[in-house]
Formats: structure tokens, C-alpha cells, sequence
């Protein structure tokens, strides 16, 4: 590759930067991979494993964009972004994209997910495995598109 390609490749932004990210994940090693993957993308990521946390943390932070995942220990990514929606006190609260993960096997399951998730206010769902650069790209477009 020549000097000038590499200078190239270096001078491109990173889709994440200046991003701060929430992601609810309970599983260790898919929060330690997710965080990292992000990371590399250039984003600020702040990981917590469940609802409880996920909301104690908004009251003093508000993501670009909050990732959960729908199965966690002390509540499901429904109610938890019901949660969220719910604090009025703060319209950025409300405004915060999010995004649904899960591991559901069957293709009919992440179907009839994936509807549920749209229709109860995520802007977009992901079934693990995640394909990492849809997911990143996902991400960059939600936060290009947050209103506040």
C-alpha cells in the first residue's frame, strides 16, 4: 500500500466518534466484545448488566444511543425502554435512540421479535451473532439522526 492510501485510511473519521454509548448486557463475554467492537469504531462506551443499573445511570447520563439486550436478570429490554420513555422529566431521556439485541434461534422468533421491538419504540433490533459493521453503521445513523 502506498504512503499516500495509508495517509488516507488514517485520515478517515471514525463512525462512533464523539458518541456516547449505553449498552445493557448481562453476559460477559458478549459485553466485553461489544464494548470493544464499539470502541474500535471510536465510541465512548459505558456498559452496565441490567435495567436497574441502566436507569440509575441515566439520571446522571444521557446516551447518543442506548443498546440493550431484551433478556436481562431483573427486567426485559421492553419494559426497560418503557422505563426510560416514562421519565418525563427529561424530553433527551425520551428522545434516545435505541437498539434491541437478543439470541433468539429461529427465524421466525427474530421475526415476530424484531416486529415487537419496532413497534414498542426501538428504531432497530439485532439478533446475535451481530454482523459488526451493519451494527456500527446502525448505530452512526441513529445518532446522525437523534433530534436534540
Amino acid at each position: 500500500m502506498s504512503r499516500s492510501a495509508d495517509q488516507k485510511t488514517i485520515e478517515q473519521p471514525l463512525p462512533l466518534a464523539d458518541l456516547w454509548l449505553l449498552l445493557i448486557e448481562d453476559e460477559p463475554d458478549t459485553a466485553e466484545l461489544l464494548t470493544f467492537v464499539l470502541e474500535q469504531y471510536g465510541a465512548q462506551v459505558i456498559t452496565v448488566k441490567s435495567g436497574y443499573e441502566a436507569l440509575k445511570t441515566m439520571e446522571c447520563f444521557v446516551p447518543n444511543v442506548l443498546i440493550t439486550d431484551i433478556r436481562l436478570p431483573d427486567t426485559d429490554g421492553w419494559s426497560l425502554l418503557a422505563e426510560v420513555r416514562a421519565l418525563g422529566n427529561q424530553k433527551r431521556i425520551q428522545a434516545v435512540p435505541a437498539i434491541a439485541i437478543t439470541n433468539y434461534s429461529t427465524k421466525l422468533l427474530d421475526q415476530q421479535v424484531n416486529s415487537k421491538a419496532l413497534a414498542v419504540g426501538f428504531q432497530k433490533y439485532f439478533s446475535k451473532p451481530l454482523e459488526f459493521n451493519e451494527f456500527v453503521m446502525a448505530v452512526a445513523e441513529l445518532a446522525q439522526r437523534q433530534s436534540y
